[in-house]
């Protein structure tokens, strides 16, 4: 995909990611050595909110045959589970946007003004979601104990999984772009 085919929206947010191309090669490349010693398990491999059904009173987790796009040996592979926590924390962003671009689409006018609203829910959304996980594994094997490890681990999941959106939705719909790209920028920002 060509910049010049980018929408203006996009397109902002793709040239602030260039000028802060040089941080993210830095922040990939200057991760603190990580000292603990956690477990592999088989994850979920392509969890997000659209893997999540409720019924009847309770959850059910559907489709674990990982992201279809990765190699079928690499979908085998036992991992850390926060590759899937990552993977539900990108999820609130795009529900949000989602939402926000369906009502914003035939009021313009009023996407700036709820993009704030959009913001707030994804990050009380990922917070719930993280202390309820947290807590909830807390003693196990498969998660650093140490909180700064955990989240110097979580923040590189994160950030790889939305690589790996920006790919898919430049190639596939590149007007959903932003969804990724302002989540790069935020981890960036976050930071710094």
């Amino acid at each position: 995909m060509l910049r010049a085919d980018l929408t203006d929206e996009v397109r902002t947010s793709a040239d602030e990611l260039l000028q802060l191309s040089d941080t993210l090669l830095e922040r990939i490349r200057c991760t603190p050595t990580m000292e603990f010693v956690v477990s592999k398990i088989r994850v979920h491999g392509d969890y997000h909110l659209g893997q999540v059904l409720w019924s009847e009173g309770d959850f059910y987790i559907l489709d674990f045959e990982g992201e279809p796009a990765r190699p079928l040996d690499e979908r085998r592979l036992k991992q850390s589970p926060l590759t899937d926590v990552a993977g539900m924390i990108r999820s609130f962003g795009r529900a949000a946007y989602a939402g926000l671009f369906a009502f914003a689409s035939s009021r313009r006018s009023e996407f700036s003004r709820l993009e704030t609203w959009a913001r707030v829910w994804q990050v009380g959304a990922s917070a719930a979601f993280l202390r309820a996980y947290f807590a909830l594994v807390a003693e196990s094997l498969f998660v650093p104990r140490v909180e700064k490890d955990r989240d110097a681990l979580l923040r590189l999941f994160l950030l790889d999984k939305a690589l790996y959106e920006l790919n898919y939705e430049l190639n596939n719909r590149p007007e959903w772009a932003r969804i990724p790209l302002r989540g790069i920028l935020d981890l960036l920002n976050q930071y710094r």
